[in-house]
């Protein structure tokens, strides 16, 4: 299935995210920080991350009038390390997850990765415009994933705006990465969340947006 937008014409299939991969242009922000532990405060430390996802999130798609969702899981998780689950989907919609999926395909979770394996993870596209709750739940789940949080889900998610060609990603209670297939959606961010952007991606992400 094809959506098409002012920026991209996105299908949702293993060549989904294609065009973000080719952009300079993306943030990363530092999320749980140096001041809470995962071992020794892993709650303050999980509430700053989510605190700080959900802030980032709601700045950086204030202008945007559609917003979709593309979820990975392993066909079986049920050995997974941190969540072993029966179905990662049926435990994101414990959550409160209540999307729709309106596509639906099979890739490997991260195709030029050959560390990751062969495995092929099932990989659906939801429509989340205005739907808080369900984003909520992927910001926690990402989040939670690898601490000791309950509940949690066994996902790999990201949320898009085609329209304004923007991809936000939580990959683990450390981070997240905001990026866009031009500079002008991002600028503002710079000021507005300096200090949460992390130190060592400075020279970066500084050298990407120079003169923009």
């Amino acid at each position: 299935m094809a959506a098409k937008s002012g920026w991209m014409d996105l299908t949702f299939d293993a060549t989904w995210d294609s065009a973000f991969k080719g952009s300079p242009y993306w943030w990363r922000f530092e999320l749980g920080g140096k001041d809470f532990g995962c071992a020794d405060a892993p709650v303050p430390r999980f509430v700053q991350a989510l605190t700080r996802s959900r802030e980032i999130r709601d700045a950086v798609f204030a202008g945007s009038s559609r917003l979709w969702a593309i979820v990975a899981s392993e066909a079986d998780p049920s050995n997974d390390f941190h969540a072993p689950v029966p179905d990662g989907f049926e435990t994101l919609s414990d959550l409160g997850f209540r999307g729709n999926a309106i596509a639906e395909w099979r890739a490997r979770l991260v195709p030029d990765e050959p560390e990751q394996g062969e495995e092929d993870f099932i990989w659906r596209a939801f429509e989340v415009t205005s739907d808080i709750a369900s984003q909520d739940a992927l910001l926690w789940s990402s989040i939670a994933y690898e601490m000791p949080i309950e509940p949690k889900s066994p996902v790999d998610s990201y949320l898009a705006d085609l329209e304004r060609g923007i991809l936000l990603h939580v990959y683990d209670d450390r981070g997240m990465d905001v990026r866009a297939l031009a500079a002008s959606p991002l600028l503002p961010f710079y000021t507005k969340f300096d200090a949460w952007l992390l130190d060592y991606d400075r020279e970066r992400m500084e050298a990407a947006f120079a003169g923009a």
